[in-house]
């Protein structure tokens, strides 16, 4: 996030990074990444992004 901010970033997004083969449950996994980056200092859109199979 700290190299989002440096290179003047407008959006940046996030896999669900744990969440389904890493064993993680989605919710909780959102849970954890949504008040994480709750506490970054990053002026722009955070999108988290979750991977569905068809």
């Amino acid at each position: 996030m700290a190299l989002a901010e440096e290179k003047n970033f407008n959006s940046i997004a996030l896999p669900l990074i744990g969440a389904g083969t890493g064993g993680g449950s989605t919710e909780a996994v959102f849970d954890m990444m949504r008040d994480e980056l709750a506490n970054v200092s990053f002026g722009g859109r955070i999108v988290i992004v979750q991977f569905q199979k068809d």
